[in-house]
């Protein structure tokens, strides 16, 4: 037996029975696939990252249950056939949540890194930060270096002149 967590997304126009009534129908498919259920999470209504189906709301529910690999196709299946749950997905739950944390190179460390600064600074309500268009100044063939090195300094006054000053 292997634990797995399903989560379906219902039409969010229906009201929370009809909604609640396609919850009761996949955990009679998952019964009958003999799983056992171990948790239901019911996240209630919520907005579409994109319109599935002209709706742009749905009722969330996940579902970890225990069954055999082999019958998760099938459940798959009956669930794809009921034609009222929207999306679904289904994965394999990990029993040590912490060892999908461990990062295993210096590139997921660093990774790890930049998304923790990324959640830092949202949660200061500070925008991300992007980079910066650098303005480029083409600089004209010079006969010597003397000239060649006037062109560089009036290009770069030029660029310090448009930027604005930063605190």
């Amino acid at each position: 037996m292997a634990t797995y967590e399903l989560t379906i997304i219902t039409a969010g126009d229906d009201d929370i029975a009809a909604a609640g009534k396609i919850v009761e129908d996949t955990q009679k498919i998952l019964k009958e696939a003999k799983a056992s259920i171990k948790q239901e999470h019911q996240w209630g209504r919520r907005p579409l990252a994109y319109d599935i189906r002209k709706q742009n709301h749905g009722y969330y529910t996940t579902f970890e249950f225990e069954v055999e690999p082999t019958l998760v196709a099938s459940i798959e299946r009956a669930i794809r056939l009921h034609g009222k749950v929207m999306r679904w997905l289904t994965t394999e739950a990990f029993d040590e949540p912490s060892s999908l944390a461990a990062p295993t190179s210096a590139a997921a460390i660093d990774d790890e890194t930049r998304g923790a600064e990324e959640l830092l600074r949202r949660g200061s309500g500070e925008a991300p930060k992007r980079p910066t268009k650098k303005k480029v100044v083409k600089v004209e063939s010079a006969e010597d270096e003397s000239e060649r090195q006037q062109q560089v300094e009036e290009a770069l006054s030029k660029i310090l002149e448009d930027e604005p000053e930063k605190k």
